[in-house]
């Protein structure tokens, strides 16, 4: 699992502005992309005894507006469904805001289907039947989305993420091939490119 986790915290650190283009495309219009930093992810709820909370990614990135505002992207990778996501969430929403007092855009990449593709999810929490907290986050669910139509986007990210996207027009040896060959083309340099290629071997293994 670290391995995996792994995986994941380079591609999407290595490829952040387009990850955000991808998925995010007006909101990543609003981010300069050459001020992006890597962040320290330790959080803890109590210091010095508390428990120890670790994001999988934070980055920082300034906006273009005319303060230059500085935002944390916190994204959380997840190989399968936790029914404590939103409380998880919701709670290092809270500690990264105290921490750091920056504004927060919160999200989770799904890898497991039934995640409903792109859509937000909420926590609530309240008393006496009124409503005290509600707080919102996108999910990313990559199995509900569509492989064949990610493969046609220009986004150089989308071949490697389309192989683990749901079939419709291909099978899955055409969607291997396909992902291949645009990233055979695409202009980065090969330790970049093999880290997208690496993504399409792991994931998308074929039967002999």
């Amino acid at each position: 699992m670290p391995q995996h986790d792994q995986v994941w915290k380079e591609l999407i650190w290595n490829f952040f502005p387009e990850f955000m283009q991808l998925f995010f495309f007006e909101a990543a219009q609003k981010l300069d992309f050459t001020t992006i930093r890597r962040m320290e992810n330790e959080l803890f709820t109590d210091l010095p005894e508390g428990e120890r909370r670790e994001p999988d990614l934070l980055i920082a990135v300034k906006t273009f507006d005319n303060k230059q505002e500085l935002i944390l992207v916190h994204i959380e990778v997840q190989a399968k469904r936790d029914k404590d996501m939103p409380h998880r969430m919701w709670e290092y929403y809270h500690l990264l805001r105290l921490r750091t007092k920056d504004p927060v855009f919160p999200l989770v990449l799904y890898l497991v289907k039934g995640t409903g593709g792109i859509k937000e999810e909420c926590y609530t929490e309240g008393l006496f039947d009124k409503e005290i907290i509600s707080f919102r986050y996108t999910s990313i669910g990559l199995p509900d989305l569509s492989a064949d139509e990610y493969l046609e986007k220009e986004n150089i990210l989308a071949p490697a993420l389309s192989v683990l996207m749901r079939l419709e027009g291909m099978n899955k040896v055409l969607r291997k091939l396909k992902a291949l060959e645009r990233l055979v083309r695409v202009p980065v340099d090969e330790a970049r490119r093999f880290l997208l290629t690496s993504v399409v071997e792991k994931y998308s293994k074929l039967t002999p």
